[in-house]
């Protein structure tokens, strides 16, 4: 099966994402559904905002 850039480049880098995550969120469920709702966000071309940007 061949995977897009998209999904290579999130493979790739999955676990030091969900470190970066952690650190943040300091709950590994909420870091693993955060992880998930970016990449989906990114995959259907949505932006990804920041609560900064809220």
């Amino acid at each position: 099966m061949k995977t897009d850039n998209l999904t290579s480049s999130f493979l790739a880098l999955r676990d030091k994402l969900h470190r970066s995550a952690l650190g943040f969120l300091k709950n590994d469920e909420d870091a693993r559904d955060a992880l998930q709702d970016t990449f989906c966000n990114l995959w259907r071309g949505e932006s990804v905002r920041t609560e900064l940007e809220a």
